[in-house]
């Protein structure tokens, strides 16, 4: 992982990007993961981009056990809470089980490592679709994209909270 960071350094480097403070510092941060552990949160993060219910029930098994192989994993946690939510909005699980799930794996995550947008993210829509809760989701959503500029899911999640909240011209600017 240190070295995926110091690549995209040299990569954003070479061809000029210019990083955010908290991007650099994102880059910066190492991590001494079990190898066993990232390899199930890769596969388990594969599956959990995908939107059948076998591809989600493979990512929480998969995601599930890279936690109890390294039970500090803070990104397997935030990769669980994404695809616990996931299950719920597609109506796979209850949604009494699915988003309280999703908000517990989330805040799990975020007690490990705050830094992590996709755990922000998820609690973002959890307040959002379980809880109806705009401003609440506004603040988390707020905060993934301040972690991740380029975040498209927190981005088109907070268009839609401004757009709840009435704020069509900015949801109309926040998609774009």
């Amino acid at each position: 992982l240190k070295l995926q960071g110091q690549v995209a350094e040299a990569i954003a480097s070479e061809i000029k990007i210019k990083l955010a403070p908290q991007e650099h510092a994102a880059l910066q941060r190492t991590r001494r993961v079990n190898q066993r552990a990232f390899e199930s949160y890769v596969e388990g993060s594969y599956f959990g981009s995908k939107t059948s219910q076998e591809s989600l029930d493979k990512s929480v098994a998969l995601l599930r056990n890279a936690i109890e192989l390294e039970p500090g994993y803070a990104q397997a946690y935030a990769g669980l809470s994404h695809t616990l939510y996931v299950l719920g909005l597609l109506g796979m699980r209850p949604a009494g089980d699915a988003y309280p799930a999703a908000k517990s794996a989330a805040l799990q995550a975020l007690a490990l490592d705050n830094q992590i947008a996709e755990a922000h993210n998820t609690l973002a829509e959890v307040e959002r679709g379980y809880r109806f809760n705009w401003v609440a989701a506004e603040v988390e959503f707020k905060r993934a994209l301040e972690l991740n500029p380029s975040y498209a899911l927190a981005h088109s999640g907070y268009a839609g909270v401004l757009s709840n909240m009435g704020r069509h011209r900015d949801a109309i600017a926040e998609a774009m």
